[in-house]
């Protein structure tokens, strides 16, 4: 029930939903687009897939990580089996894009780009960009409509991460950028 909540949440609350390859990539994605898709199309939405994160997933493809490789051949047998709830911007994508594609700073600069006119959320289970992401909108020079950032956790579900300022973030356990 409480998933349902977060889903709907995220979807009426949200003109704009983009996936982060972290996502794309853990274990639980199946569980998610399976849990989300009758909604997106119940209320005519999409989750967009950034160029960068497309060719992070290609990169992904060739890994000498085993482990990373069948992640990403599954996210992307995944999204290309669903695509009437995902929406790939510009799927063509070069070799040197492939090399040196990096979604992080995209998505925050389309985040910033775009906080005036759209309300927007960022699926990603990297912590140190759904920080970022949750900063801008503490942003006192670009007002705008808020930014939401979610987290696909262990069990499938998508858990809304609020803002939090720096002095209530608990360093307790090890935070990484890395995929598992």
């Amino acid at each position: 029930v409480l998933m349902q909540q977060t889903l709907l949440r995220l979807i009426s609350e949200n003109q704009i939903i983009m996936l982060d390859t972290s996502v794309a990539m853990d274990d639980q994605f199946k569980t998610l687009v399976d849990e989300i898709e009758l909604p997106l199309m119940e209320n005519r939405k999409k989750i967009i897939v950034k160029n960068a994160v497309w060719a992070e997933l290609l990169r992904h493809l060739g890994s000498s990580d085993p482990i990373k490789q069948q992640r990403a051949t599954t996210a992307v047998e995944i999204i290309g089996m669903h695509h009437n709830i995902f929406e790939i911007h510009d799927s063509s994508v070069d070799s040197e894009m492939i090399l040196k594609a990096f979604a992080d700073a995209e998505f925050l600069a389309d985040l910033m780009i775009h906080k005036n006119r759209y309300t927007q959320a960022l699926l990603t289970n990297d912590k140190k960009l759904s920080r970022d992401a949750n900063k801008l909108n503490a942003q006192e020079s670009c007002l705008g409509k808020q930014i939401s950032v979610y987290n696909l956790n262990r069990s499938g579900n998508i858990v809304f991460c609020p803002y939090e300022t720096e002095e209530e973030i608990v360093p307790d356990t090890p935070i990484t950028n890395e995929l598992p």
